[in-house]
């Protein structure tokens, strides 16, 4: 599932945020949000592996389907919360 790979822009945003010290502070923050994305992969595919009887089993519920959705729409918030980061991020570097 594509959220764990948020992991990395975490990992990406803490090393540009020793680089560049003046935007450690949004850098870290956004980093923050990125990781909490990352790790709602869990609740998002709460089986341990791919497509499989279970997880075609589990796809059938609704209730299962609506709280993915729901995760789904956590992660958006937290990403667009760390966004809103960058975008300070660049504000900083632009003076």
């Amino acid at each position: 599932v594509m959220l764990a790979e948020r992991h990395s822009a975490a990992s990406y945003l803490r090393a540009m945020a020793q680089q560049v010290p003046e935007v450690a502070e949004p850098l870290e923050e956004a980093a923050r949000l990125y990781d909490e994305a990352a790790d709602l992969v869990a609740q998002l595919w709460p089986w341990n592996q791919g497509p499989g009887p279970a997880a075609n089993k589990g796809l059938t519920d609704a209730a299962t389907r609506r709280g993915m959705a729901e995760t789904v729409r956590a992660a958006r918030g937290r990403e667009a919360e760390a966004i809103g980061y960058l975008e300070q991020a660049v504000e900083i570097l632009k003076q």
